[in-house]
């Protein structure tokens, strides 16, 4: 007598088992499950305010690639969107964005918009996207080999850029808050992301101690040459383009 599986009605062969509901749980566990990731999101967002060391802490020593890769997405559009609304506060003073761009911050007026539509939106966004693309790819790597090759710590690549990773929601957050603010006082709003960029970099000095050898007197150095060979780099970088 033909015997067919009670739930998928598969025809089995004598003493055959039917493997359907392995599959069922291996698809459902293949899924993403989008309300645990939006809860650990609120999670970081709020214990980076108020447990900031914790928080880096805990991402670092358990790294979660796919949350870290995800946080760095957020924080590059983030900053595409706050690079459009400083370049059209100047392109509006100059109709056309000069040597003078950062310079010319003070004297902005971003209450005259008749230029706006002239603004070459994509262009600044790809820049915008593309230099902080080249900022977190040559700090991470950097921070990997002065910590591998010359503090010879035995870090992952993984852990290094989940910490980086994590130093990027604070920005993320005022990045949006300054975009706003800058349409009240753009001068304003610059040193409010001066002041969370430095508070940042204070955030990812003391991680660097979650991934680096665990002497004091050496960990320091890992921050200082890391940022001096990225400084370099980007100097040559932006000197011959």
């Amino acid at each position: 007598m033909a015997k067919y599986c009670s739930k998928c009605g598969k025809l089995l062969e004598k003493n055959q088992k039917c493997d359907c509901q392995t599959k069922v749980k291996k698809i459902r566990e293949s899924k993403i499950d989008y309300k645990k990731y939006l809860n650990e999101f609120v999670d970081i967002y709020k214990s980076i305010f108020t447990k900031p060391i914790d928080t880096i802490k805990n991402y670092t020593n358990k790294p979660n690639i796919t949350i870290a890769s995800i946080q760095m997405i957020i924080f590059i559009l983030f900053f595409g969107i706050y690079a459009l609304s400083i370049a059209k506060s100047i392109y509006v003073l100059y109709g056309v964005i000069t040597k003078e761009y950062f310079t010319a911050i003070y004297n902005a007026n971003i209450n005259n918009i008749s230029l706006a539509t002239q603004i070459p939106y994509f262009n600044i966004l790809l820049i915008a996207i593309l230099f902080i693309i080249i900022v977190s790819f040559l700090t991470v790597i950097t921070l990997y080999l002065v910590n591998h090759l010359l503090f010879k710590s035995k870090t992952s690549i993984k852990r290094v850029f989940c910490l980086y990773s994590i130093n990027t929601v604070l920005p993320s957050v005022f990045l949006i808050f300054c975009t706003i603010l800058g349409f009240v006082s753009l001068q304003l709003s610059l040193i409010v992301l001066i002041f969370t960029l430095i508070l940042s970099n204070i955030y990812l000095y003391s991680g660097i101690n979650f991934i680096s050898v665990k002497d004091d007197n050496k960990y320091g150095y890992t921050y200082i040459i890391t940022m001096i060979i990225v400084y370099i780099i980007l100097f040559i970088l932006f000197k011959f383009i």
